[in-house]
């Protein structure tokens, strides 16, 4: 049995002696895919400052496109020692804050998140939301990269919020890597 390409040229598929279809492939990631293929991947940039003791939600943000939004990853930055909380399903009416606006990584794509954001200790008319990621940071202010693996999805509605509970005054930076995909 031979497999045949499927351009009608004529090429054959090899295969190694171990019975392995030999191939030379491309492999990105599914956010350099979004950017490349869909021009809808983004980066949300934000830094703002806690006050000591504090349970704030520093960095808010809502899909409203008919599309999953796939949060994929994050650098942070921090002053002060910290933990910092992801909360998914936080409900109710954000106000207050500054709009960060986020920014598509295709230069070649006219396309615009279709997400509410916030940013600032002063983000207020939320509830708690459910913790489904924690990160500790001790204080040496080194951006440190974190990793989702395309684990958070937000469904049209869904939303998410990054809550600081520093003992101390704390400012926190940094940029969440997100994109949009159909859901089918």
């Amino acid at each position: 049995m031979l497999i045949e390409d499927g351009t009608g040229r004529g090429y054959n598929a090899k295969v190694s002696q171990f019975n392995m279809l030999q191939v030379v492939a491309v492999n990105r990631t599914q956010i350099a895919n979004a950017s490349f293929i869909n021009g809808d991947a983004y980066s949300l940039c934000f830094s703002q400052a806690s006050a000591g003791g504090a349970n704030d939600p520093i960095l808010y943000i809502k899909n409203l496109d008919d599309k999953a939004l796939i949060l994929s990853q994050m650098w942070i930055t921090c002053s002060a020692a910290d933990v910092l909380y992801f909360k998914m399903g936080v409900i109710g009416t954000a106000a207050g804050g500054t709009a960060p606006v986020p920014v598509n990584l295709n230069t070649s794509s006219a396309k615009l998140a279709n997400v509410t954001t916030h940013m600032h200790t002063a983000i207020t008319g939320l509830t708690l939301g459910t913790t489904a990621f924690k990160a500790y940071f001790t204080a040496n202010a080194i951006s440190q990269q974190l990793l989702f693996n395309d684990a958070f999805i937000l469904a049209k509605q869904g939303t998410w919020a990054l809550f600081v509970t520093t003992a101390a005054a704390n400012t926190v930076q940094g940029q969440l890597l997100f994109y949009f995909q159909d859901t089918d």
